[in-house]
């Protein structure tokens, strides 16, 4: 299910025209995020992502204090 999400929103952000995207995800969430990102450059080649893995709770007061990323995800097992 996860996969599914990330996948929709990654086609979703085709819409942005971004040439790098910088993203964010819960350490949690790094395999399936690795898979899309292959994935992803596979039909986009152009296009470059950066992934930023690490501990929510840390990042997301980086992101508070200015730190830009142009997704963020945040996981649980719920």
């Amino acid at each position: 299910m996860i996969r599914v999400i990330f996948l929709i929103i990654f086609f979703y952000t085709l819409n942005l025209n971004a040439e790098k995207i910088s993203i964010f995800v819960a350490s949690s969430a790094s395999k399936a995020m690795s898979e899309i990102k292959e994935e992803f450059l596979k039909k986009y080649p152009n296009n470059e992502i950066e992934l930023v893995f690490g501990a929510s709770g840390k990042y997301y007061q980086l992101l508070k204090q200015g730190r830009e990323f142009d997704l963020f995800f945040s996981a649980d097992e719920k």
